[in-house]
């Protein structure tokens, strides 16, 4: 019993060492990518509603797929995806940008998007792309985009081990109702705005809406739905 009590601990242990290891890591420089591996998925083809398996990573500077062709890093262009899986994960290419699908339903999705993030200057440059005007204290949009296309055509192993000496990327993480073909940030103000201030506040009083919950903002959908 005792020997089982200490494996049951050594087994825990392990396991708590390889989830901090894996909540640890953040993109780089040197390493712009959403996962810390390149890993294997399912890409299904919008042109030639085909599928390919290959292995792949996503791109925090500019939402494109990087995949692997014996051992080479390559890019497929992103108006040619239907969708991407990860295991479970789906990504889905809004305005040019891959973004997780949170909730599907046939009245819309919630999705998020993972995108460098600007300083308090930054300005917009399109739904999940922001660029910042002081290149001193943050990226402009020719740096942003120079990370990932610099990694093309290099080797995974000479990428991977490059790697190591990046400096950390400030990853921001965004949600958004996406709706009849709109992109709508998940925020009370952005839904109060779309909807209307008399129906928003009509509508929280009967729906308990946790904006950092997305299963929670299911209800929210459908309305949307109706005035977008």
């Amino acid at each position: 019993m005792k020997g089982l009590r200490l494996l049951l601990f050594a087994c825990s242990f392990c396991i708590s060492i390889i989830c901090s290891a894996q909540s640890s890591y953040k993109p780089t420089n040197k390493w712009p990518y959403i996962f810390e591996k390149f890993t294997p998925v399912v890409i299904h083809h919008l042109t030639t509603n085909g599928t390919s398996n290959v292995e792949a990573n996503i791109c925090v500077d500019d939402g494109s797929l990087h995949f692997l062709d014996d051992g080479t890093i390559l890019q497929l262009r992103t108006g040619s995806i239907a969708k991407v899986e990860f295991g479970e994960r789906i990504f889905i290419p809004i305005n040019n940008y891959l973004m997780e699908v949170l909730v599907d339903t046939p009245d819309g999705m919630i999705v998020k998007s993972q995108t460098i993030k600007a300083g308090e200057d930054g300005v917009d440059i399109g739904f999940g792309m922001t660029s910042s005007t002081n290149a001193a204290s943050n990226f402009d949009l020719t740096a942003t985009l120079a990370f990932g296309t610099s990694l093309l055509h290099s080797k995974i192993a000479e990428a991977a081990i490059e790697a190591a000496y990046g400096s950390y990327l400030d990853v921001e993480t965004k949600i958004y109702f996406f709706v009849n073909g709109y992109l709508i940030p998940a925020t009370k103000k952005d839904f109060t705005e779309t909807v209307g201030k008399d129906v928003a506040n009509a509508f929280l009083k009967e729906n308990k809406i946790k904006w950092n919950e997305p299963a929670s903002m299911l209800p929210a959908i459908k309305l949307l739905k109706e005035k977008k």
